[in-house]
C-alpha cells in the first residue's frame, strides 16, 4: 500500500514546490494577480506554510488591497511568530489604512527581532512623517543611517521632515545627499525645488522643476509646480500653458 500511495504523495510535493516557484517568479515580475493565483494554490494544499500567506500579502499589497494584506501578514506571523518581515509589511498595510497605533506596533515588534535593519527604521521613519510627528521620524532615519547611509530615502525623508520644521537649509542638505546616491530621484528635485520655492529662490526651483522634466518628461507635479513658480517670477503666459497642460493630462 505504502508503494502504491508513495508516487502520488510525491507529485503532490513536486506540483507544490511548481507553484511556489511560480508564485515567486510572477511576484518578481510585478505580475501580482497571477501570482497570487499560484500562492492560492500552494494554500489549498499546503495551508500550514507561512511563506505563501507572508508572498499572497506582499502581492496584495502592492496591489493596494491592504485589508487583504493584513490578513495574509497576520497568517503568516500566527505560524512564524520570529519573521520580521511579515510584522514589516503588516506595518505598512496598517499604516495605509491609517492605524497608525498598530503599524507602530508591528514596526516595534520587527525592530526587536531585527534591531539592525535599516529599512524598517525608513518605512517606520515615513510613517511617523505621515502622523506628523516629526521629530520622531528624523530619530528614526538617523537610527536608519547608522547601518546604512547609502539608501537615499533615508535623507529623502528626512529632508520631508526637516521642511515640515522649516529647517530648510538642512533640509537642502539632505536633498543634496539623496541626490549624490541616486542621480535620477525625482522625488529628491520635486522637495528640493519645493523648499527653493517657499524660500523665494525661484530661480534655484525652477532649475530643479527643469531638471524633473529632462527625466520625466511627463511628470505633472513638476509641471505644476512649474508653473507656480511661473507665477512669481511674472512669466503669467507660460504659467498658464503649464496649467493647461497639467488640465489636459490629467
Amino acid at each position: 500500500m505504502f508503494f502504491l500511495l508513495f508516487p502520488a504523495v510525491l507529485t503532490a510535493q513536486v506540483n507544490i514546490s511548481h507553484f511556489m516557484h511560480s508564485g515567486r517568479y510572477e511576484l518578481s515580475q510585478a505580475n501580482y494577480a497571477e501570482s497570487i493565483k499560484k500562492f492560492n494554490i500552494v494554500i489549498i494544499y499546503k495551508p500550514d506554510l507561512f511563506e505563501p500567506y507572508f508572498l499572497r500579502g506582499i502581492a496584495k499589497l502592492y496591489l493596494g488591497d491592504y485589508k487583504g494584506a493584513e490578513y495574509d501578514l497576520s497568517l503568516a506571523v500566527t505560524i512564524h511568530p520570529l519573521y520580521s518581515h511579515a510584522y514589516h509589511y503588516r506595518a505598512i498595510a496598517r499604516a495605509q489604512m491609517y492605524n497608525y497605533t498598530n503599524a507602530l506596533h508591528d514596526f516595534h515588534k520587527a525592530l526587536e527581532i531585527d534591531p539592525f535593519n535599516p529599512e524598517i527604521y525608513i518605512d517606520r521613519g515615513l510613517t511617523r512623517i505621515n502622523m506628523r510627528a516629526y521629530r520622531a521620524a528624523i530619530e528614526d532615519l538617523d537610527e536608519a543611517m547608522k547601518y546604512d547611509k547609502t539608501t537615499p530615502n533615508a535623507y529623502l525623508y528626512r529632508a520631508v521632515a526637516k521642511s515640515y520644521l522649516e529647517e530648510n537649509e538642512s533640509a537642502i542638505e539632505d536633498c543634496n545627499k539623496a541626490l549624490m546616491l541616486d542621480y535620477f530621484n525625482t522625488e529628491a528635485y520635486l522637495k528640493r525645488g519645493q523648499i527653493y520655492y517657499e524660500t523665494e529662490e525661484f530661480e534655484k526651483a525652477l532649475a530643479d522643476f527643469e531638471q524633473i522634466l529632462d527625466l520625466d518628461p511627463g511628470n505633472s507635479l513638476a509641471i505644476f509646480h512649474r508653473g507656480l513658480t511661473r507665477i512669481s517670477t511674472g512669466d503669467t503666459l507660460k504659467a498658464m500653458r503649464d496649467f493647461d497642460r497639467v488640465i489636459r493630462d490629467n
